[in-house]
């Protein structure tokens, strides 16, 4: 009975290895399909975008000029664009103070002040006032969930209304706000903005590895996540042998079988 437990946990461990290997191989997109991904040195993330098709509205649309990033409607150049923290870096300081003035936005647009300490400026951006999203590469309405995939999406518990999308989180403010603002999950990096944009950081290899598993143990690397286990014949008192399953939406499962008795979940970053 060992012996099975053991073939199937080979079997399962092989898989999730497979598994993390494709998805590491595609690389996280940043822009999206046959759309430029930089402009210069410095890369171009949807929902920017520097062509017809690439950006998500006029607000987002990039000209590439002498190979400085400009925002065709406001003039702005951009040093940086982040969308882990939704954020630009404008280096046109007094063009833009005087666009802003005392209120720090700018009205009917995405952005606002974040902070006024240094220069480059740093302006928050979100997705707001869209009766339509096509932030993923389809378009469908907030309160239409039945006009968008059910495996795309997942609507969360009364007080926090957002949406999964695939490995990507987003979230509205209320149920009546269309200010929206996309993430990727921990564990994961890359564009949120993007279906498949968010791809698993594998924390056993490389750099990623230091620390992460006590000596004489093994690391494998788990969607979002790792685990440590001590290989066969070896026993370590603060790591268990466990099975690994996949659910339909990705997220990882865990459990117990034969004689382990024990189950642990995955390391925290």
């Amino acid at each position: 009975m060992k012996i099975k437990a053991w073939k199937l946990l080979v079997q399962i461990l092989l898989f999730s290895w497979l598994i993390n290997i494709q998805l590491l191989s595609s690389g996280a997109p940043i822009a999206r399909p046959n759309c430029p991904t930089h402009c210069g040195i410095v890369s171009i993330p949807y929902p920017f975008g520097i062509r017809a098709g690439c950006f998500l509205d006029e607000w987002f649309e990039v000209v590439c000029k002498n190979s400085r990033p400009l925002l065709n409607r406001t003039d702005w150049e951009v040093t940086e664009f982040n969308v882990a923290d939704g954020t630009i870096r404008v280096r046109n300081y007094w063009s833009l103070n005087e666009t802003l003035g005392q209120t720090g936005n700018i009205e009917g647009s995405p952005f606002e002040l974040a902070e006024l300490v240094n220069v480059p400026i740093v302006l928050k951006w979100e997705l707001l006032n869209y009766s339509t999203f096509d932030v993923f590469g389809t378009s469908f309405e907030p309160n239409k969930t039945n006009d968008f995939p059910r495996n795309y999406w997942n609507m969360e518990n009364e007080y926090k209304a957002g949406y999964d999308f695939m490995n990507s989180s987003c979230e509205f403010y209320n149920y009546t706000s269309s200010r929206l603002q996309c993430s990727c999950p921990q564990g994961y990096e890359g564009n949120p903005y993007l279906i498949e944009g968010c791809q698993d950081i594998d924390e056993c290899t490389g750099l990623n590895r230091t620390g992460r598993c006590i000596e004489g143990t093994d690391c494998i690397n788990v969607g979002g996540s790792f685990l440590c286990f001590a290989p066969s014949g070896k026993s370590s008192s603060r790591v268990k042998q466990i099975l690994i399953g996949y659910t339909p939406s990705g997220r990882v499962q865990f459990a117990t079988f034969g004689e382990m008795k024990q189950k642990i979940e995955p390391q925290k970053l």
